[in-house]
């Protein structure tokens, strides 16, 4: 998996959350847009933000809304549910070159924006506010 912009919220930005301060679940629940805004509100939201700092839990909120690393590999037979990223482990590090190169390969045949593009038309409108 390639993300070409691992600096960016997958779910859009936290808004009103920050380490210090959570919005009522009550708002999480009914304003999409008080935090990670391509996430609609929901009982579900509201509750894995309320949580996200319980070591029992933060793994659920990472995975909902947290960065996302440049590259990811995962082992799909071993690991189904691709949990264990592979992308850092030397002992991958063949298999990953090859997929990446493939990908980038195949990427600039068929013109896609992300590669083929500067700046790509996915940063700027319709599909942005900017």
């Amino acid at each position: 998996i390639r993300n070409f912009e691992p600096d960016r919220w997958p779910m859009g930005s936290p808004g009103a959350v920050t380490p210090e301060f959570t919005p009522d679940a009550s708002e999480l629940e009914k304003n999409t847009r008080i935090a990670f805004a391509d996430m609609d509100a929901s009982p579900t939201k509201a509750w894995l933000v309320k949580n996200r700092l319980n070591p029992n839990w933060k793994w659920f909120y990472q995975i909902a809304f947290g960065k996302r690393p440049a590259e990811e590999l995962y082992d799909v037979h071993r690991d189904p549910d691709m949990i264990h990223n592979l992308a850092g482990n030397p002992e991958f590090a063949a298999v990953k070159k090859k997929l990446s190169d493939q990908l980038m390969s195949e990427l600039k045949r068929a013109q896609d924006p992300r590669v083929a593009e500067n700046p790509p038309r996915f940063e700027m409108p319709p599909f942005t506010n900017e």
